[in-house]
């Protein structure tokens, strides 16, 4: 071992391809370093060998992908083997490019949904124009899954219109329950059930008339809500009759997110008053007591002086 010091590029280069076909990875990545230090005349092909190696510690790193198109870029054979695979230069370079966009696009913060939304919209478009029916070759080599541009572009797809769903909610239901129609389908389209889908999409169109102010409110969970109450037959029986009904199926009152916070706001208020008053009782209560256990510990400590007084005079 002590003589494998004294080894140049082309030796080290050799011996990391041995351990890359042992799927040794990480000590290759090592191996390469050295070689690339012994400044090897295959010293654009190790840094490919290098940037690939990192992608496969996190395929959901972006930085790793734009690495590795950046290495393929200056590298002068249009192929390159790894392993026992053999790899399209230029391929490779439009795969990596591509999954960087989608996975950056997927990384835009939950507080802006509308944009996250349509990077992954533009994201998937791409990676299904660039990739489509081909197999992605990284993914593959090291998850052993043989999945297509266009199936993972279309699973983009369906997260694009769900982020677009959730942005449009709060101002258009009517819109978002077709954001999330078009994600059903995606979710269809890749074998799954999209069940979820069908039924945020089924709460977002349904509408009802508030029980309150008689208002007609389209979205279930977040433009009204379902109140828990007690309505009597007759009540039950009129409201059979209206075509958007403020009685739900089980006898619970629909009420419109305006009356149902002002509602439950003003009953924390009138809460909070009694807990407020019940605690300023408690204190008085408090206070009581305290006086009269002092003025009883002040009768006790008079007694016993008296006690303490009349033995002494015995």
């Amino acid at each position: 071992m002590a003589f494998g010091f004294f080894k140049d590029g082309d030796e080290l280069f050799n011996a990391a391809l041995e351990e890359i076909n042992r799927k040794e990875y990480d000590k290759a990545s090592k191996t390469l370093s050295k070689a690339l230090d012994k400044k090897s005349a295959k010293s654009d092909l190790i840094k490919v060998y290098i940037a690939f190696i990192n992608v496969g510690k996190d395929l959901n790193n972006a930085s790793y992908y734009t690495a590795l198109s950046s290495a393929l870029a200056n590298l002068g054979d249009s192929s390159f083997r790894f392993g026992l695979s053999e790899f399209d230069k230029d391929s490779l370079i439009k795969e990596c490019d591509a999954m960087a966009k989608c996975i950056t696009a997927r990384a835009v913060g939950d507080d802006s949904s509308e944009a996250r939304g349509k990077a992954e919209l533009d994201a998937a478009t791409n990676l299904m124009a660039v990739v489509g029916e081909n197999t992605l070759r990284i993914n593959e080599y090291y998850s052993g899954n043989n999945i297509t541009g266009t199936r993972m572009a279309t699973g983009l797809m369906a997260e694009a219109n769900e982020c677009l769903a959730q942005s449009a909610y709060w101002t258009d239901p009517q819109k978002a329950a077709e954001y999330q129609q078009q994600a059903y389908n995606y979710r269809r389209q890749n074998g799954e059930s999209g069940e979820a889908n069908l039924t945020r999409m089924q709460q977002y169109s349904k509408a009802c008339t508030c029980w309150f102010c008689g208002r007609q409110v389209v979205g279930e969970g977040l433009h009204f809500y379902v109140m828990s109450a007690d309505p009597s037959p007759q009540q039950i029986d009129k409201d059979s009759k209206e075509l958007q009904h403020s009685i739900s199926e089980g006898h619970d009152l629909y009420v419109c997110r305006a009356c149902y916070t002002g509602v439950s706001r003003r009953a924390d208020a009138i809460s909070n008053d009694y807990y407020n008053k019940g605690m300023d009782n408690l204190r008085q209560s408090e206070a009581r007591l305290q006086t009269q256990i002092a003025a009883l510990e002040g009768q006790i400590s008079r007694l016993q002086s008296q006690i303490s007084m009349l033995r002494m005079n015995r």
